[in-house]
């Protein structure tokens, strides 16, 4: 389930010749979304939902442009986060814009704290393997960018 944090809102639109007159409209990674109600009173609580679920960081499913807890709720999912992608998303929430010491530094906090949160370590590869591969891949969006753009296989 692809998500994107980049949302963005538009003023209502109000349609009098239609059975739901009040628009609320939005934009996930650039695809649009709308959903219409009875009443501005109704649209406007529906605008303040979303604006709450971005301004708190929540990513947003691209295929539906609902936040993702959002989302689980209604399919019946639990409503649970692993830490590890917990970290991923605050990594991938915050990484544009920010400066590269920044950036090692949460890579670096996330990479201590993921280690020391598992339970068993019985069967676990060394510390410092675990700690890299955390360190340089798994909260470092720019890998994650670079290997998706990757068409042929390493050697």
């Amino acid at each position: 389930m692809p998500t994107s944090y980049k949302v963005a809102f538009w003023e209502h639109r109000h349609r009098p010749d239609r059975r739901k007159p009040w628009m609320v409209r939005w934009t996930v990674n650039g695809l649009e979304f709308s959903e219409s109600y009875l009443t501005k009173t109704q649209a406007d609580g529906r605008k303040a939902e979303l604006l709450v679920a971005a301004a708190s960081h929540q990513p947003f499913d691209i295929e539906t442009g609902l936040p993702l807890a959002e989302l689980r709720k209604r399919q019946g999912e639990e409503n649970s986060v692993t830490w590890y992608q917990h970290g991923r998303n605050y990594v991938e929430a915050r990484w544009d814009g920010a400066p590269a010491k920044t950036r090692t530094t949460w890579a670096d906090a996330l990479a201590s704290v993921t280690f020391e949160l598992v339970k068993s370590k019985t069967g676990m590869p060394d510390k410092l393997l675990v700690r890299r591969a955390l360190y340089g891949w798994a909260f470092n969006v720019n890998r994650w960018t670079t290997r998706r753009r990757s068409t042929s296989p390493r050697p």
